[in-house]
């Protein structure tokens, strides 16, 4: 039996423009139309296609997906800070004045979608949209324990701490990278 990931993907931009055609793009073609990556091979966990939005105090669905729970909160800043409270992310500046910021959860099988973070990381990042995605191993969950956490997201090229590419950090909760080798 294979574990589900519950994916929370916060999408932070200055440019509403950016915000918009990122929005816009997934819901009309969905999670692959950014990034066409192979998310089938190996460890790599692939995306159902169902998804929830919140957006400006708002929630849309792209189905009627009763699979995938509410928000923890009504306010996506709020969001973000209940996702990155009490942690520290090396490279992450959690919200930065006149930013505009977005939520997107969905699932995806088996394992975290790595391919498709460090992929939608690396395609925005110049265009100035940043992303910090915490992906939940909510299959394999003991009694009143949190569940497993890997976060992605993006971060300056110059911070090399726990590097999956040029602008993607992926790390466990504890803190483990991910990988051994740091981008040079």
């Amino acid at each position: 039996m294979s574990n589900t990931y519950r994916v929370v993907l916060a999408a932070i931009s200055q440019d509403q423009e950016v915000l918009n055609s990122f929005l816009g793009r997934l819901l009309m073609d969905g999670w692959y139309a950014h990034v066409p990556v192979d998310d089938t091979d190996g460890w790599c966990g692939y995306l159902y296609p169902e998804f929830r939005i919140m957006a400006g105090g708002r929630t849309f669905s792209s189905s009627d997906n009763q699979c995938l729970p509410t928000f923890r909160s009504a306010d996506c800043k709020e969001q973000l800070q209940k996702m990155i409270e009490g942690e520290v992310y090396p490279g992450f500046d959690a919200l930065l004045p006149n930013e505009k910021i977005v939520f997107i959860m969905g699932e995806s099988e088996h394992a975290p979608p790595y391919y498709w973070a460090e992929a939608a990381i690396e395609k925005y990042y110049d265009a100035g949209l940043r992303f910090f995605m915490g992906c939940y191993d909510i299959g394999d969950v003991p009694y009143m324990q949190e569940p497993r956490r890997i976060v992605f997201y993006s971060a300056a090229a110059q911070h090399k701490q726990y590097k999956l590419s040029q602008h993607c950090v992926g790390i466990e909760i504890e803190g483990v990278p991910l990988t051994a080798t740091a981008v040079q």
